[in-house]
């Protein structure tokens, strides 16, 4: 998803790193760290950071470990960071792309680019869209793939645009 993505946007770009985008690289005058120092400096900051905390303890109890534990988080009050536009063009959208796997595995992915649904976070629309299309009942899309021997399982996921892929629906 990210290879077909305008060069230009953010979510083109890698999201992880390996042995050699890790390493200093003095040529082009990259020193690892200080590049992470900056990106920290820059973007890291209380004002644009949001915090879940789940147990068992009560609600008094969890507060105190977010203060005991968060509360040293610098508010260096930076704008959110705003992302240009849409992350594809028209044309790269409604494509086919064949991808020679390395192991002997198929799979058929489709990706529906929606717009931005955090607004509607009480009502979960991508969740209902996941669970409508991973549902196994009779007449269901896997159900059919499955009769005609298409298909052996499908996983409908919601691409959260904070956290990745969560697992709203799935049939096999």
């Amino acid at each position: 998803m990210k290879s077909m993505a305008r060069p230009d946007h953010p979510f083109s770009k890698f999201g992880t790193g390996n042995s050699d985008t890790l390493k200093d690289d003095p040529e082009n005058g990259v020193v690892v760290r200080d590049e992470l120092l900056k990106f920290h400096a820059t973007y890291y900051s209380a004002n644009v950071m949001t915090l879940v905390l789940l147990g068992a303890d009560s609600l008094d109890g969890l507060e105190s470990l977010a203060v005991e534990h968060f509360s040293d988080i610098a508010n260096t009050d930076i704008s959110k960071p705003v992302f240009p536009g849409e992350p594809y063009r028209k044309s790269d959208l409604n494509r086919v792309l064949r991808v020679v796997p390395i192991k002997d595995a198929r799979s058929l992915d489709f990706s529906f680019p929606l717009p931005p649904v955090t607004e509607h976070y009480m009502s979960k629309p991508t969740g209902y869209l996941s669970h409508l299309l991973g549902h196994e009942s009779a007449g269901s899309m896997i159900s059919v793939l499955k009769k005609m021997g298409l298909a052996n399982d499908l996983w409908a996921v919601s691409l959260a645009a904070r956290s990745g892929p969560s697992k709203e629906g799935r049939a096999s």
